[in-house]
């Protein structure tokens, strides 16, 4: 509905803020949007706390994954 809908748009320019900001002083945003819905998705597993917004171990996992590949792809680190 309405209030999904709502949300899904705050995400978005809240993202694209980011995106923005980071760019503008050189920063890496790594948006994991995407992986968090993909596994969602596949496996359904959550990614935060039942009572709040914050990761659970799940979500903190991922979010160290998308972090080590991204430092990676930018040869911050070795692969």
């Amino acid at each position: 509905g309405d209030e999904l809908s709502g949300k899904a748009n705050m995400t978005e320019w809240k993202h694209g803020l980011m995106r923005s900001l980071t760019s503008k002083y050189g920063f890496h945003f790594i948006d994991l949007t995407e992986n968090f819905n993909e596994r969602y998705d596949e496996y359904g597993e959550r990614f935060n706390s039942k009572i709040d917004y914050h990761w659970n171990a799940n979500g903190h996992e991922l979010a160290a994954q998308a972090l080590l590949e991204t430092l990676q792809d930018i040869d911050a680190i070795a692969k």
